[in-house]
């Protein structure tokens, strides 16, 4: 009964696995179908968030410094405070980095629980 063509193969190549959405399924010990995932798909995101959030600190802090070296047109001397409007600018100018990057940030940690 070795060469029957009627028998059924149960020796299962994994590289002929089906997939489902283009989510690869595997078979666990007792025959039943279990996804099979790639590890850390939403770290991309927080990846990027990150490096986007560091840039924007670092573009809050160079413009509150650069605002506070100004020097004044008749005088030598340099202000040394920094007014309101400038606070402002510096402050919104870190905030359109860091805002998005939180954000990405956010959704990086959405994929990451949907996949669980």
């Amino acid at each position: 009964m070795k060469n029957d063509e009627n028998t059924v193969d149960t020796n299962e190549d994994q590289q002929d696995l089906p997939t489902v959405g283009g989510v690869r399924l595997e078979t666990d010990s007792n025959g039943n179908g279990t996804e099979y995932r790639k590890a850390g798909s939403g770290t991309v995101y927080q990846i990027i968030g990150i490096i986007t959030i560091i840039f924007g600190v670092i573009v809050g802090i160079y413009l509150f410094v650069a605002f506070a070296e100004q020097q004044q047109m008749l005088f030598s001397t340099s202000k040394s405070e920094l007014t309101f409007g400038e606070v402002v600018i510096a402050f919104g100018a870190a905030m359109i980095f860091i805002v998005p990057g939180a954000i990405c940030m956010g959704i990086g940690k959405i994929i990451d629980l949907l996949n669980k």
